[in-house]
């Protein structure tokens, strides 16, 4: 757990820094970024991070709270001293303070450092989340970016070919039905290319909203989308979430305020004595017969002590419902580690499954790069039908597509992973690159 609070003590650090130290350029013509960097002025320009900032600091304040101090102040008054009047009276004024021997001040304290706890739990929690999600439209927006390049090259072969196609039709050396099928195939890669680019443009719309810049900035995206391998085994990744995720670590921190709030209930269930003191002031008259009436006044001090007994139970109901939210914090912890031991190895098993497939598809799209320039030649050299051609490059540039396609799966996988770890990519590459 001490892991776990310099983890969250760093982010906060991080997010202040970054607010307090905004590049000069940043604002200015352009700005181009790193994927960690996204993730990190997309946190410090949260203006709910800003808040919830402000309520952890606000929180912390319960770790000063101890047992209040409420003197009681009382006043008896008797008789009156009017020099005119010959009855007694009495004046007496004390001071009454409960002492807490039953501990609710340490208790208190405590209490108040579980619930500061909880709020940096809280903080970090959602400091992640939205590093994770912002990853994830990181990598959507690089593989749309590729996506839109790849089909832009095919898309400007396609239209150099149905422009040809309508310069042999005039010479009348191509039939009008086959250039017309070559200008469909050139519609149908723009629509593609469309497609990407809107992708491209979407994602790359949401990453500037997340970092609250104006329209006229100039963004770029540093590409590290890479062919590397990652070994992800299950029980690492559960145990890296156990203590890098900060959720885990809030669901922890939330037992031990019940637990800390068991003890205040208990605490007041219990009796404290009273210490008083007091100073009065009496007059009386005794009328003796014989010798006469008999004045006396004075002045005294005293001091008391009030011990109650507690004959019956105090607080029981309080007690009970505090013990109760121990139990329940228990059952959600026992629940939330299960949930995120099934989350790790489905994710694992996922990003395995789709690195497989991406590898499989690496090899048929390299060579189907190089194939496409052939069957190029060779139509236009006059080798084969256009209807061949034609079926070719279709399945030719689907196993380009693919490819990337797969590309996009493993980054949402990564990007899962990321979310379910709490770790940051960087560190999960660390951890899990190589091959397998």
């Amino acid at each position: 757990m001490p892991r776990v609070h310099n983890c969250a003590a760093l982010l906060a650090c991080s997010v202040m820094l970054l607010v307090l130290e905004r590049p000069a350029h940043a604002e200015g013509d352009s700005l181009r970024l790193t994927r960690a960097q996204v993730q990190e002025r997309a946190v410090g320009q949260s203006a709910e991070m800003v808040r919830r900032l402000a309520v952890r600091t606000q929180t912390r304040l319960l770790e000063r709270e101890s047992y209040p101090f409420n003197p009681e102040v009382s006043v008896e008054v008797t008789g009156t001293p009017a020099p005119w009047s010959g009855t007694d009276y009495a004046r007496r004024i004390m001071l009454e303070q409960e002492l807490d021997l039953r501990g609710e001040r340490r208790a208190r304290r405590s209490a108040g450092r579980a619930a500061a706890a909880v709020a940096d739990r809280e903080y970090g929690e959602r400091a992640q989340a939205i590093a994770a999600e912002v990853d994830g439209i990181y990598s959507r927006h690089l593989v749309a970016q590729r996506r839109a390049s790849l089909l832009a090259g095919l898309r400007d072969r396609a239209r150099d070919l149905g422009a040809k196609a309508e310069h042999a039709r005039g010479r009348e050396t191509l039939s009008g039905f086959d250039a017309r099928l070559l200008g469909s195939e050139a519609v149908s890669l723009e629509a593609d290319w469309l497609g990407a680019r809107n992708e491209a443009d979407v994602t790359g719309a949401e990453l500037r909203v997340w970092l609250e810049l104006p329209r006229h900035t100039a963004l770029a995206f540093e590409d590290d989308l890479g062919d590397g391998v990652w070994s992800c085994d299950a029980d690492s990744a559960w145990v890296l979430a156990r203590h890098t995720r900060l959720v885990v670590a809030r669901v922890a921190a939330a037992e031990s305020l019940a637990l800390a709030r068991v003890v205040v209930e208990e605490r007041h269930a219990r009796a404290n004595p009273t210490l008083g003191a007091s100073v009065s002031r009496e007059r009386f008259e005794l009328d003796t017969g014989e010798v006469g009436v008999i004045h006396d006044e004075g002045t005294s001090i005293g001091l008391h002590v009030r011990v109650p007994l507690s004959i019956f139970q105090r607080n029981a109901t309080g007690i009970t419902e505090a013990r109760l939210d121990v139990e329940r914090a228990r059952v959600d912890r026992a629940a939330l580690d299960r949930e995120v031991r099934q989350e790790a190895v489905a994710a694992c098993a996922a990003l395995r499954g789709a690195e497989d497939e991406r590898a499989l598809r690496a090899v048929a799209a390299e060579s189907a790069g190089r194939d496409l320039q052939l069957i190029e030649a060779a139509y236009e050299g006059g080798r084969i039908p256009l209807d061949e051609y034609l079926t070719l490059r279709e399945r030719l540039v689907r196993q380009q597509t693919a490819w990337l396609e797969s590309l996009g799966r493993v980054e949402a996988e990564r990007s899962r992973l990321v979310r379910v770890t709490g770790a940051p990519r960087a560190e999960l590459a660390r951890r899990f690159g190589g091959a397998r």
